[in-house]
């Protein structure tokens, strides 16, 4: 019974491109759909401020307005009273300029300003927390890989041990038994390279799932050396959460909700305090009624009839007026032109209770944002704990591991020894052997991830991120 077992670690990226870490990062940043949805919320903000500083500008509005009037009316020109069918045509143009308005103007312009912050802190969010879940999940594939590595490495020491133990069967040194628990060993090891491919599949395909990306790809693999033990011994938690406190748009997030929370609150309030506008309009009219000299016309005399008692009734000459004409539609409204100019003095008295529900609402949304940015903090702090355990955990194995490989290997030197005087035999030795390489394959797994937890502590912290 012999056989062998292969692994191929890039079994999922045949033929495509080799990703590093930073390029990972540069692709979501580019292509993510979250991240482009936070961006175009952005642009909601910043037009938003622009609204906000606008309002310390008056508004200017036109209006106008035509009407047929029939039976007894009043002419909006010469307001008299007219039984004749009147249209008219009334332009104007109205402004409101707010002098004092509580301060709400200046309050919410600079709510405005920090909800453009805020839209900001949530994209680096976002950005922070896609970077982590692809920084944990190419940390994955890698260890994915390197475990395929050590299972193959392993199933070939298995398989070498077989074919020697074979032959020292065929020379009698060693009973036929002994061949069983190989090849029990050889099951088993064909076993765990299946479950290697498939542990390399799944790693591959959740990374790919958050980069949005459906095509083959492998990853450059990390040249590690020995990393120190001491990295993990020259950290403590305390340190790692006040330098993650620093960088963590999530805090910094939850610090701008608190700040925004207070600037509604001084919105609230400013409804209860008057507010000053200057008011101005500026106005015309045109009615068909209306009427002009006729320059062209000669006067009309005006006639009196006068009843004498011993004359009767005697035509007197009163005088001459002028001929008028239908008054045109242009020189109407230059003739008609008016304005109006006034303060108008708002203050509030009772309002259904409205200003004084908005302050409590506010004062209730700060204490909630504040118990919310502690809940943040907490979970930032039981985060970090946790990663620093990992990471303890990790150099633990490893250094028990490099223990465990030292004392392998003056097991191997004793055997050795044994030999020369004649005392040892072949298979203890080639036991010994087996059992040191397979301590130094299982060393090498323990290596990446202790590695990675630290990669890890780092990047809570905002360091740079390079294999």
């Amino acid at each position: 019974f012999c056989g062998s077992i292969s692994i191929s670690t890039s079994a999922q990226s045949d033929g495509g491109k080799t990703w590093t870490i930073q390029e990972c990062f540069d692709h979501a940043k580019d292509n993510n759909l979250q991240l482009k949805q936070l961006q175009v919320g952005e642009r909601i903000a910043e037009e938003n401020l622009r609204t906000s500083e606008a309002a310390r500008n008056p508004n200017v509005n036109g209006s106008a307005s035509y009407g047929v009037s029939v039976g007894r009316n009043i002419d909006p020109v010469t307001n008299s009273f007219s039984t004749s069918t009147i249209q008219s045509f009334q332009p104007s143009i109205n402004s409101v300029f707010l002098i004092y308005g509580g301060g709400q103007v200046k309050n919410n312009i600079a709510l405005s300003e920090s909800q453009l912050e805020l839209s900001r802190l949530q994209s680096d969010e976002a950005l922070y927390n896609i970077e982590l879940s692809i920084l944990t999940a190419y940390m994955n594939v890698l260890l994915a890989e390197e475990q395929a590595t050590v299972v193959a490495e392993q199933a070939q020491l298995t398989s070498e041990r077989l074919a020697r133990s074979e032959k020292m069967v065929k020379a009698g040194s060693i009973p036929k038994g002994d061949l069983k628990s190989i090849e029990a060993q050889m099951a088993t090891d064909r076993m765990n390279a299946v479950s290697a491919e498939n542990a390399i599949a799944n790693a591959y395909l959740f990374l790919q799932q958050l980069l949005d990306l459906y095509e083959p790809m492998q990853l450059t693999t990390p040249n590690v050396n020995e990393v120190p033990l001491s990295l993990i011994e020259q950290m403590n938690v305390e340190e790692v959460f006040q330098n993650a406190l620093a960088y963590q748009p999530s805090f910094k997030t939850a610090a701008m909700n608190d700040r925004i929370a207070e600037q509604r609150l001084l919105i609230a309030e400013s409804g209860k305090l008057p507010s000053l506008s200057l008011i101005t309009n500026i106005n015309s009219r045109w009615s068909s009624l209306g009427r002009q000299i006729d320059e062209d016309a000669d006067p009309i005399e005006q006639i009196v009839d006068v009843e004498i008692p011993s004359l009767g009734t005697v035509s007197i000459p009163f005088g001459t007026v002028p001929a008028f004409e239908r008054a045109p539609f242009v020189p109407q409204l230059g003739d008609n032109f008016g304005g109006y100019m006034g303060l108008n003095l708002q203050v509030p008295i009772y309002n259904n209770r409205r200003v004084k529900s908005q302050v409590n609402l506010a004062q209730l949304d700060i204490e909630n944002r504040r118990l919310m940015k502690t809940d943040t903090e907490r979970q930032l702090r039981r985060d970090i704990e946790q990663a620093f355990l990992n990471a303890k955990a990790a150099a633990e194995r490893y250094k028990s591991g490099l223990a465990n490989i030292e004392a392998l290997r003056q097991a191997m030197e004793f055997t050795e020894k044994r030999m020369e005087v004649g005392s040892g035999s072949n298979y203890e030795y080639f036991i010994a052997q087996n059992n040191l390489t397979t301590a130094e394959l299982n060393q090498r797994s323990a290596k990446y991830e202790y590695l990675f937890r630290l990669k890890i502590l780092d990047f809570y912290q905002g360091k740079s991120i390079s294999f």
